[in-house]
């Protein structure tokens, strides 16, 4: 997979998460294992902060292949309100280079 169209990618699902764009990210999730109202407790059950959007760029994932699969996994730590919290977005990329973005589906978000 594309390294700058996987950053791409999270960066657009991080961008709709600050916006609170929950409907969006559930049309967009392609196993939909997350609804709309799943993501917006898992926010607002984190102190009611807002997530922020880091400039430039984003500031701490990581990338790891799934084994067997043709799918790359990431762990991106939210920011809310500008500053670094608990909260980790779990979420995978399908190998698919017909699109701009990989299509992907949201795991979970949930404090560590």
């Amino acid at each position: 997979m594309n390294s700058l169209k996987l950053t791409r990618s999270l960066e657009r699902i991080v961008r709709l998460l600050a916006q609170r764009d929950f409907v969006q990210l559930t049309a967009l999730d392609r196993e939909k294992q997350l609804t709309a109202e799943d993501m917006a407790e898992a926010l607002d059950g984190y102190y009611g902060g807002a997530v922020t959007f880091p400039e430039p760029g984003i500031a701490t994932y990581d990338f790891y292949p799934v084994d067997g699969t043709e799918r790359v996994a990431v762990d991106y730590d939210l920011l809310i309100d500008d500053k670094e919290s608990w909260l980790t977005l779990q979420c995978q990329f399908f190998d698919d280079e017909t699109d701009e973005f990989y299509p992907f589906t949201l795991e979970s978000i949930h404090a560590l």
